[in-house]
């Protein structure tokens, strides 16, 4: 994708200059999205990154300035999210107020190009495991689209929904750096369609494995959101009354009905609402009728893992309690207004287009608050809070003695620009020998979908636990002894999935439309890694033969 480089654009050092306030940002910022964007949810490698990014952050905001509002705010709402957390045992709450607290002095577009780059290697990282089968997959069988019972393959993430979600996370990332032609209509503008169209080929792809229609309804709401502002923007169109009555609007009624929407509604209304939305808003009314809202959140993790709340808007309400919804919902809506009164740029329709996005798929889906750190509009809600807030008062560091520590000056390599140079080399050996590359790209795609198609996948039968199931009730369990499962892995006729002991119910399927897909997802994931994959070490190849030349 085509990016912009503020700052370093027609400079040639590897080096620039940055302060120890901004390396303990990027620190804290680093091993969260690793963390996450990794899929890991627990462990002593889980917790142990969360202390050290913690304590990157508390010495970020330690040598920080700050004016008296500010700290104010930092004090008051780091005490309450740890009151949550102790009151709810959940940690969401808590990462979403770091994030947005640690966003002084950050620009919007390093945090995203932080973003970008860590939660691309983060999921390329992560697919690749789960392709390769490295470790424990995880997966829903679900009856979808006619097709009968199909694997829902999650690639390392805790849910179908949830790797559906961390991609449209890292098209977010990317299409903020996109470096638009404006001076062009839409169509002709190759710098922001070709990103577009890589994005949508991209989310096929990941929605042929999750077969996730919230995280594509996510993606295309963003999607069409952008490009209709964007078109808007280049014909001249201004950001009238209507419009941004209409942008600032979406959040709230999005969180009036699904806070209030289940309990309001009755009868046949709330029969047709809740079968379109898979029985949400039910789970949402019996929250709210059987357990009432709290100031400051309840710990559910007694009840059942049947009985989950979807919705982010009642997750933050029912575990972050009264006091920290109220917050949150009160400060998105005061930043979306103030984004909405922004001058209209690529940037701000992207930050409008996330934001309506994120306000939707909310509705259906817990990212926005749990600990996912999958919400990228808190680094727009931090950024923003901080910049309605600086005219306030002098800023001054928390202690005297560390106000010259945060401003110090050092110089680190610049990864950004190295990043952008060896695309940029990438790009070049491609185009000069976009012949060879072609040809050995493409050789190489339908050399590995033939080895798969013709021979790599041949199961007829799955066998999997019944807990990832989501089937008819009077499906009929199996059990089996391990050597019945050993027995069983070594014929390809057979795909086991999962299986933890004899005492755990299992269930088998045959459906000849389930390994048809598995067919199809292994040609396609052949052709697109293994021709993508040796392109791009061709063109490596050809850098390194090109360095060595100019060596010489």
């Amino acid at each position: 994708m085509n990016i912009v480089i503020a700052n370093n654009q027609g400079k040639s050092t590897n080096k620039h200059s940055t302060t120890i306030e901004m390396i303990a940002f990027d620190a804290y910022f680093i091993i969260m999205l690793a963390l996450k964007g990794l899929g890991f949810t627990s462990g002593i490698v889980y917790q142990t990154a969360i202390a050290v990014a913690f304590l990157c952050l508390a010495c970020k905001i330690a040598i920080g300035k700050y004016n008296n509002i500010q700290k104010v705010v930092i004090l008051a709402v780091t005490m309450l999210s740890v009151f949550c957390w102790r009151r709810s045992g959940d940690l969401g709450v808590l990462f979403c107020i770091s994030l947005i607290i640690s966003m002084k002095n950050i620009e919007k577009e390093h945090a995203f190009r932080v973003g970008a780059i860590v939660w691309t290697a983060s999921f390329i990282a992560l697919t690749l495991s789960q392709l390769l089968n490295l470790g424990t997959r995880d997966f829903v069988i679900h009856s979808k689209f006619g097709l009968g019972y199909i694997i829902r393959w999650a690639l390392g993430y805790s849910h179908p929904n949830v790797l559906q979600i961390a991609y449209t996370t890292l098209v977010f990332y990317w299409m903020y750096l996109v470096h638009p032609d404006s001076n062009k209509l839409l169509h002709k503008d190759k710098k922001t369609i070709l990103p577009v169209l890589f994005s949508a080929v991209g989310t096929v792809y990941i929605f042929l494995y999750s077969f996730s229609t919230t995280g594509l309804l996510m993606y295309l709401i963003y999607i069409f959101t952008l490009v209709l502002l964007e078109k808007r923007r280049r014909d001249g169109a201004e950001r009238r009354g209507a419009e941004r009555l209409l942008i600032v609007l979406i959040f709230p009624v999005c969180v009036i009905l699904s806070t209030l929407g289940p309990v309001i509604l009755k009868g046949p209304a709330f029969d047709v609402i809740n079968q379109l939305m898979n029985t949400r808003p039910a789970l949402s009314r019996y929250y709210l009728t059987t357990y009432g809202v709290s100031l400051l959140g309840r710990d559910f993790s007694s009840l059942s893992a049947n009985i989950t709340l979807d919705c982010s808007y009642m997750y933050l309400l029912m575990r972050g309690g009264l006091l920290m919804f109220l917050i949150l919902i009160i400060a998105y809506f005061c930043m979306i207004k103030w984004t909405a009164d922004q001058k209209t740029t690529w940037k701000n329709n992207n930050e409008i287009a996330m934001l309506v996005s994120f306000s939707f798929t909310a509705i259906s889906e817990p990212f926005a608050f749990n600990t996912s750190f999958k919400n990228a509009t808190l680094v727009l809600l931090g950024y923003y809070l901080y910049q309605v807030s600086a005219p306030y008062g002098a800023e001054k560091a928390w202690i005297p003695i560390f106000s010259q520590i945060g401003e110090k000056k050092v110089s680190i390599p610049n990864t950004w620009v190295w990043f952008v140079q060896f695309k940029e080399r990438i790009c070049h050996a491609a185009k000069k020998h976009r012949v060879t590359v072609a040809g050995i790209g493409t050789a190489a795609a339908v050399i590995g979908t033939a080895a798969v198609l013709i021979g790599g996948y041949s199961a007829t039968r799955a066998i999997a636990r019944r807990i990832s199931c989501e089937t008819d009730q009077s499906s009929t369990s199996v059990y089996f002894t391990e050597k019945e499962i050993e027995a069983f892995r070594k014929d390809p006729e057979v795909l086991v999935l999962n299986y933890k002991d004899e005492d755990d119910p299992m269930l088998s399927f045959d459906n000849r439309n389930m390994f048809t897909l598995e067919k199809i997802r292994g040609g396609i994931s052949a052709a697109l890694w293994i021709g993508t994959g040796s392109a791009f070490l061709l063109c490596s190849a050809m850098i390194l033969v090109d360095s060595a030349k100019e060596k010489n």
